[in-house]
């Protein structure tokens, strides 16, 4: 069953998810790179021509020669390709912006190793919404039939949440977003999220080339149509996608690593640890899960520059150890508070029948 753009997924669950995959070197562009990118890895002058204290060049061994002759090289091949990548870009009018940056040197940990998809086409899932101890409202996750993207393979994801009628007294919610998703990595390779919050209404369209290192986005307001573009550092994640992603992971408790995402407007370092087990009980049933720790700061992105001392957001997800690896309860701070989602029903649904899996 094909999923329709009506269902789509809720922004807040972005604090809760990692990032991208890798990280990179230089901007696309000669000098353009802004404050605090990571620069280019290339093998320095001191490698390619060792020497003695005195100045006389010393001939190194045959093996060394081999090692040294592979990495010159890589070097040059590496050049070339940033050069054709620059002329296409150039070719196609889409001067890289320049936007302000703070990212670390080296990302931390590594990432675990991702695994076959536990979950299904047809899957959705219903979460309930609590704020100040109250029903604020649900999201549904929903996964669509697989479909080609440029002769691969790709995943329909989406998801929508609504706002109980006690939120919408004072702060009425009705986001949605999808998601396209490669079926074997679950980069994204575009997101439409529209957000409808107290009033605001407005669209934003990302277009992703993970190979560039580049994104497009297209944010339409009050009938206005901004276009903007960003450098990226590799493979980056969105929201969605990345509660996905991490379902795939071969986790354990002790993992700790750092990632990228993108959640529309801004790049995030999202640091993710597996700090134990626990029990969790909601209305779909008791779960043995592993908690996970995530929190996530501003590093990029459409944004000013003081908008990257803001400090870093928390939040924590129960992700069960069962085959589905399903998200059981999430924590995430929001503009009016935290919210926790609790997982409600897990459920598999096609054209003929709806079936709930235990």
């Amino acid at each position: 069953m094909r999923i329709k753009p009506s269902f789509v997924a809720w922004s807040s669950f972005g604090i809760l998810t990692l990032g991208a995959l890798s990280s990179w070197g230089e901007d696309g562009k000669k000098g353009q790179n802004s404050k605090g990118a990571v620069q280019a890895s290339e093998a320095p002058a001191s490698v390619l021509d060792s020497s003695s204290s005195v100045g006389v060049p010393i001939a190194p061994p045959a093996s060394e020669k081999a090692t040294q002759s592979k990495r010159s090289k890589a070097v040059k091949k590496t050049k070339k390709i940033r050069q054709r990548i620059r002329k296409r870009v150039k070719r196609k009018g889409q001067k890289r912006q320049r936007w302000p940056v703070r990212r670390p040197k080296q990302l931390q940990g590594t990432l675990p190793k991702i695994g076959p998809a536990p979950f299904v086409e047809g899957e959705r899932m219903l979460f309930k919404i609590r704020m100040f101890g109250a029903d604020a409202g649900e999201v549904i996750l929903a996964v669509g039939q697989p479909t080609m993207h440029k002769g691969k393979r790709a995943i329909p994801l989406a998801g929508f949440m609504r706002s109980s009628d006690f939120l919408n007294k004072f702060y009425p919610v009705s986001n949605r977003m999808v998601v396209l998703a490669d079926a074997e990595t679950m980069l994204p390779i575009h997101t439409d999220f529209y957000v409808r919050e107290n009033g605001k209404v407005i669209d934003y369209n990302t277009q992703f080339d993970h190979r560039t290192r580049f994104l497009k986005s297209t944010r339409v307001k009050k009938k206005k149509t901004l276009r903007r573009n960003f450098t990226t550092v590799g493979d980056i994640h969105e929201p969605l996608g990345s509660i996905y992603a991490v379902r795939r992971m071969d986790l354990k408790v002790g993992d700790i690593f750092e990632r990228y995402i993108w959640d529309g407007r801004k790049e995030r370092l999202t640091t993710l640890k597996v700090v134990g087990t626990e029990q969790v009980t909601t209305d779909a049933g008791v779960f043995d899960c592993l908690k996970i720790t995530i929190s996530t700061r501003i590093s990029g992105g459409f944004i000013k520059r003081k908008n990257l001392d803001l400090p870093t957001r928390k939040g924590t997800i129960w992700i069960a150890q069962d085959r589905w690896r399903t998200p059981v309860k999430m924590i995430a701070p929001t503009k009016l508070g935290d919210a926790e989602a609790v997982l409600v029903r897990r459920y598999v649904e096609n054209d003929e029948q709806i079936d709930d899996e235990e």
